[in-house]
């Protein structure tokens, strides 16, 4: 299919899910595709392959700006093109695509390549969790790909394999982007065992034309029984993909005539009520089988799919699968995470945070990759490194919990010397702004900046903190006996000491202090479980003392209901009492309460105390405590 059919199948995929308007931006971003052409790329290939990847995340639903970046991507665009791109369709669009490019060139980097090559492609992967355009940008390009697969060398079909199997198809079941999920997991098996694919894919045809006329039968049953109770319905069938088929035949020793969800029944109601009602008139035409019903509307799944499903046997004693929801369930089924994209025109924070709130538990990816889990753990953000980007696509290494700072020292000392504040993907932030892999940071100076004593407060790595100290003139020669350690009191502010991270205790705090090294002082809170690892031969005298007044990390765990809004209650409350939040972790228990820890910076245990009686007050709050 040439280019003509590709775009005339792209803008008749657009028009029926977008408005007018982002229509016609679509249309303009075509335009400007066949321009770079003729100006760059010289390759109707090129636009036949950027076409490709823009109708499969249209066929995902997926918000005008990533289809547009879809369309206009490519490695060989300069700086004048990106800033064209970002006049005519916004900064946003052009980001993306500047962000697809550095995501491929650090993937592709001297670096990535050496002997940690799987473990960086894995960190790499799932850092794009942060920005979900961005996922399925990736994703789609990768889906094209392997489309393509036969075109490739042996090697570069193993390597892609290998990331379908341990990153990308993962990252896509937790997105729910199941269509996407399905055809990949197919065309894995396509290519990997094509006799045993061709086989089932052969089987499975003749088993769906057997049931044709079954499915239309029940179908119309259906549709009769629910004008009666004047619930208005539609009716779909779905083939299960041949990879899933065979797997599940393989692992419960089933044949295929033992698989009852090989083609299953889609009923479409308007509300959930009506989902409930219509399985009671399911059940009340055929006997549901035992033990094959699950109502995933009153518990989702961890990807936020929702359904009800039962089982019955049918015509000619068929058993059949009959899945029943309601239209958002069902494009939230097809379309996974880019379902939520608008709400009134725009993307809805709040609804997406709820649906796909398992970002911000990272470690739960261990659970759905079956090689190397341990070796996972500790290269991903939970580990002691991560990697950020240069506006160059320069990769720096830092330690986890670095700051804009840090990243600033790294690159020159000059440059963290006049480090006024910074954009981390391409958005403004503070230079104690906390660093994840694979963000994008531009440090911004200012010539009038000079160090402070309160970035030794923030600095995290130890060339930073030298360099601040030198600026300062806090570091100088000591003769042995003037380096020697006093018996005098030390106050936690002073540069000899380091706040405990097991601890984190704050003024009004009872703190013990335990000497690590001749210069070095680590204070804890008294009811520390570490100290007990201390010597009492290294135990010393600290107290807050009086000098000036500074911010300290702790960390709050706060229990809740979870009730729409939950999350933005709480952060509004720390909004209003000038509570700075560094950090934030959330996830759902089994009993549908939500369990976050929020590090903030405060001054002392009584303005702790007022932030925890002002949490307490959330309705949905069940309890508010220290970590």
């Amino acid at each position: 299919m040439g280019s003509a059919k590709k775009e005339k199948e792209l803008l008749q995929g657009v028009e029926e899910n977008n408005s007018k308007q982002d229509f016609d931006q679509i249309a303009k971003a075509i335009t400007k595709l066949r321009q770079l052409d003729s100006q760059i790329f010289h390759s109707e290939a090129k636009i036949i392959e950027n076409l490709e990847c823009a109708n499969i995340l249209a066929g995902l639903n997926a918000s005008p700006n990533t289809i547009i970046a879809a369309l206009l991507s490519s490695k060989l665009l300069e700086k004048k093109h990106l800033d064209e791109i970002k006049s005519e369709f916004g900064a946003e669009t052009a980001f993306l695509i500047e962000s697809k490019t550095l995501f491929e060139k650090t993937l592709k980097s001297e670096k990535t390549l050496q002997g940690q090559n799987k473990e960086m492609k894995k960190l790499l992967f799932y850092s794009l969790a942060k920005n979900i355009k961005l996922i399925l940008l990736v994703i789609a390009d990768r889906l094209n790909l392997l489309r393509k697969i036969h075109t490739l060398s042996e090697e570069n079909k193993k390597e892609l394999i290998e990331e379908e199997r341990e990153i990308q198809l993962p990252l896509a079941h937790k997105l729910g982007t199941l269509n996407i999920k399905s055809e990949a997991e197919d065309l894995v098996m396509k290519y990997t065992s094509p006799a045993k694919y061709q086989e089932m894919a052969g089987l499975v045809e003749k088993e769906r034309q057997a049931r044709k006329k079954d499915i239309e039968k029940i179908a119309r049953q259906l549709q009769s029984k629910a004008k009666e109770k004047n619930i208005e319905i539609k009716i779909s069938g779905r083939t299960k993909s041949i990879n899933s088929i065979y797997n599940k035949m393989a692992s419960r020793n089933k044949t295929l005539e033992e698989i009852h969800d090989i083609i299953a029944i889609r009923v479409i109601c308007s509300e959930a009520k009506d989902c409930y009602e219509m399985l009671g008139i399911v059940h009340s035409l055929w006997k549901p089988l035992a033990d094959e019903f699950d109502d995933y509307i009153t518990k989702p799944k961890p990807n936020g799919y929702r359904s009800l499903h039962t089982t019955v046997m049918g015509p000619e004693n068929k058993a059949f699968e009959i899945q029943i929801r309601t239209q958002e369930m069902h494009n939230e089924a097809e379309f996974g995470a880019a379902s939520h994209w608008k709400y009134k025109g725009h993307f809805e924070q709040e609804v997406f945070d709820k649906k796909i709130g398992w970002l911000n538990e990272l470690l739960s990816w261990q659970k759905d990759l079956k090689h190397e889990p341990t070796r996972i753990a500790k290269v991903d953000f939970f580990g002691d490194n991560i990697y950020v980007l240069s506006p160059k696509g320069d990769t720096i290494e830092l330690p986890s919990d670095a700051t804009v700072l840090d990243f600033a020292y790294a690159i020159h000392e000059n440059l963290g010397n006049k480090c006024f504040k910074a954009k981390v993907n391409n958005l403004p932030a503070p230079i104690n702004h906390k660093l994840e892999t694979a963000d994008i940071v531009e440090v911004i100076t200012s010539f009038s900046q000079k160090p402070k004593i309160q970035w030794l407060s923030f600095a995290i790595t130890d060339k930073a903190k030298k360099k601040i100290k030198q600026s300062l003139q806090l570091i100088t020669q000591k003769t042995p006996k003037e380096a020697a350690p006093t018996k005098s009191a030390i106050k936690p502010t002073d540069q000899t000491t380091k706040i405990a991270k097991c601890c984190r205790p704050i003024p009004g705090d009872t703190i013990i202090g335990f000497r690590t090294t001749k210069r070095k002082i680590s204070v804890h809170r008294a009811d520390c479980k570490e100290i007990k690892k201390f010597s009492q031969g290294s135990r010393t005298t600290v107290d807050w003392g009086n000098g000036k007044k500074l911010d300290y990390n702790v960390e709050l765990q706060v229990t809740a209901i979870d009730t729409p809004g939950i999350l933005s209650d709480i952060l509004n409350i720390f909004t209003a009492h000038n509570i700075t939040v560094l950090e934030t972790k959330a996830k759902i228990d089994k009993d549908q309460k939500r369990n976050c820890i929020f590090r903030i910076e405060t001054k002392n245990i009584a303005e702790l105390q007022k932030t925890i009686e002002k949490l307490n007050s959330i309705k949905s709050v069940e309890r508010v405590e220290r970590a």
